[in-house]
Order: C-alpha cells, then sequence, then structure tokens
C-alpha cells in the first residue's frame, strides 16, 4: 500500500525550524485504524523524529526533499502501533499497572536522578506534558510485551544454520589482524595521585591474572571507548594500531593471559589481555558463532513480526486519508 505524499505538504502542514521540537501543522485525520483516528499532526511529529534521527536534516529544503519518504515511514509505524494496541485491548490477560507504572518510574530514575521536575521542565520545552509522555511509555511497555509474547519468545536458532552462515560468509574471510585483544584503561580519580592510581591498578591487574573476569571489570572500570564490549577490541593489528609499549606488553602475553599496568605519564594507565592469537589470520567459527545467532535471531524475529502484523491488518478495517493540499 503505497502513500503519494507530495513535497507541497511540507510547505502546507509544517513551519519547520532546525531546533523546533514541535512543527506546526494544520491537523486532520491521516487514518483510521479500527476505530482510533491518527492524525496529520502525529504523523508529521513522527516523521520529523525519523529525518532528524539520520542526521541528514540540516535545512527547511532538505526536510523537504525528506518528508515524503519520512510520511510514508511515520504512517506505516503509527498503524502498526494502533494494530498491536488493539490486540492488546483484545487480550484477556493484560499488564499490572504497577509494571506500566513502574517503568515509567525507572525512566525518571535513570535518566532524570529520580527528579520528575527535570522530566516535566524538558517536556515543557518541546510543548508536551508529562500524562501525553507517560501514556507513550505505557504504550510503549505494552507494545514490548506483546512483541515479546507474538515475536521473540519462542525463536530456536539451529546450530546447522549456523554452521551454514559461517561457511558461506566467514570461512574464506581474513581477520583484521592476527591478535585478539581486550584493554582496559584506567585514569586518576578526581584528586587521586598518579602513584595511588598506579597501586590501584597493579592490585586490579593482579586479581585479573588470578582469574577475575576481565569484561566484567573492563565494563565496570574501564574509561576506554570500548567498555560496553568488555574491553574487547577483536582481531587487530597491534604493531599498526597500538603504541609501542602496548603492542610490546601484547607481544609478551599468550592467549587468555593478562599484563601488567602499562603506564603512560601517570594519566593512562592500561591492563591487556591476549584473548586468542590467530598466525594464519582465518577468522575461527568461536569467534562469530554469537554475531551470526544474533543475526539470524533478528532475521527471524524481523519475518515472524512482519506476518504477525499481516495477521492484524488482515481482521482490522484501515482507512487512510489523503490531505487536503
Amino acid at each position: 500500500m503505497k502513500l503519494r505524499i507530495y513535497t507541497a505538504l511540507a510547505l502546507t502542514l509544517v513551519s519547520f525550524r532546525l531546533d523546533a521540537a514541535e512543527p506546526h501543522v494544520v491537523d486532520a485525520v491521516a487514518a483510521d485504524v479500527g476505530g482510533r483516528r491518527i492524525t496529520i499532526a502525529e504523523v508529521m511529529e513522527a516523521a520529523r523524529d525519523i529525518a532528524n534521527a539520520e542526521g541528514t536534516v540540516t535545512s527547511p529544503e532538505a526536510f523537504a526533499r525528506k518528508l515524503p519518504e519520512a510520511y510514508a515511514e511515520a504512517l506505516t509505524n503509527l498503524i502498526t502501533r494502533q494494530l498491536i494496541l488493539i490486540r492488546y485491548g483484545q487480550a484477556r490477560q493484560k499488564l499490572p499497572e504497577w509494571m506500566l507504572k513502574r517503568r515509567a518510574e525507572a525512566i525518571v530514575e535513570e535518566r532524570f536522578g529520580g527528579d520528575q521536575s527535570l522530566l516535566v521542565s524538558m517536556l515543557a520545552q518541546h510543548g508536551l506534558s508529562y500524562e501525553k509522555w507517560r501514556k507513550k511509555i505505557e504504550e510503549d511497555t505494552i507494545i514490548a510485551a506483546m512483541r515479546h509474547q507474538f515475536v521473540d519468545q519462542g525463536i530456536v536458532v539451529k546450530p546447522e544454520d549456523v554452521q551454514a552462515v559461517y561457511e558461506h560468509d566467514y570461512a574464506n574471510r581474513k581477520l583484521d589482524g592476527p591478535v585478539r585483544a581486550a584493554l582496559i584503561l584506567l585514569r586518576p580519580e578526581q584528586g587521586q595521585s598518579a602513584a595511588a592510581a598506579v597501586t590501584n591498578a597493579t592490585v586490579l591487574a593482579r586479581e585479573l591474572q588470578g582469574g577475575k573476569d576481565f569484561a566484567a571489570a573492563a565494563r565496570r572500570l574501564s574509561a576506554d571507548p570500548r567498555a560496553a564490549d568488555g574491553g574487547d577490541w577483536g582481531y587487530i593489528d597491534p604493531a599498526a594500531e597500538l603504541r609501542k609499549e602496548l603492542a610490546d606488553a601484547l607481544a609478551a602475553l599468550k592467549p587468555g593471559e593478562v599484563s601488567d599496568p602499562v603506564v603512560f605519564g601517570g594519566d593512562y594507565i592500561y591492563i591487556l589481555k591476549k584473548i586468542a592469537e590467530r598466525p594464519d589470520l582465518s577468522i575461527p567459527f568461536d569467534a562469530v558463532r554469537n554475531e551470526i545467532e544474533r543475526r539470524l535471531r533478528a532475521e527471524a524475529a524481523a519475518d515472524r513480526f512482519d506476518a504477525w502484523v499481516e495477521s492484524l491488518r488482515q481482521t482490522t478495517t484501515i482507512r487512510l486519508h489523503k490531505p487536503a493540499l
């Protein structure tokens, strides 16, 4: 079902500013989904978010060029959203109110330090009410739960499928470098001397050498950009990608070993782990098994989701309204 949305719609319906939180639109009904109306204002707001998320909108003209595609995508997304919410409304079992309430509270706690007034102030700057925001969070929670129940739950990735993808996409590819390494970067805390920081790093290195979880320590302590990945840099060529002192420290390690702290001026302290070494540069199956499983799971979930949404469309009346220009 393709929608023809003309560029003129951008000039008719939206007053665009790069720093504007809300476009000003002449509102009307864009679609009716099982008796639930989706307004043009809602579609334009979602279209703006799509365009801005791509980082390609730098002027009103750029937005006007992007609008037809973004509008169609936004309308499709909003129709899908309503289809799932309608299906939830038909379900006998509902999520408990405390769970929906707790999700909103958790976001306030995580992003605003528990200060709801900060959130309310930010929403006001964008012309939104707390009630509208909270309703969206509750709907997001419902949709996530419905997707888990009807799409994600029960997806099984067969080992033979993983092996087939490996043989097709990875077996003949080469690694980026001969060594798979992980790093922890430590910086002195505020008010801490360089000597104290090195002492703490030495204690940590001894614990890691004794078997403490390197990835967990990296996620918790490291200032390196790859901390979220457990400090794992993947396969690299140390001589080309690391300072000589770090490359030398890695060279002295056997796979599985952890280095002593490598200190640069007291401000940068590294602890390295050699995870694996492959002189032949071929990609081992174990190095990409999880990546392939995630890919296959995501592909299966996408196919299931499309089929599920299509089944919801078949049982729901959807009417599209062409905007009056």
